[in-house]
């Protein structure tokens, strides 16, 4: 499984806003609480892969999933050759 590099963390320092997820490819929004964030954030940075999940890590992923936030490479570019037909 692939995550999409190009979601973005949008004013994940901020003190006035929550953080959220933004997927370019799909358009999906997404208010992260402190578990997701800080998930997401690790998959990002590197320190956590798939076979590193845990119980909780492994439903996060499966939400934001189900959610579109995160696609496989099979889905990404399924909508990519949409966009660009």
């Amino acid at each position: 499984m692939a995550l999409v590099y190009n979601n973005l963390l949008i004013n994940m320092n901020s003190k006035k806003y929550q953080p959220f997820l933004l997927n370019l490819v799909s358009g999906r929004r997404r208010v992260l609480h402190a578990d997701e964030f800080q998930f997401v954030r690790a998959l990002i940075d590197g320190d956590k892969t798939t076979s590193d999940f845990s119980d909780n890590d492994a439903k996060i992923f499966h939400k934001l999933k189900s959610e579109k936030q995160f696609m496989d490479d099979a889905e990404r570019k399924e909508i990519e050759e949409k966009l660009t037909e």
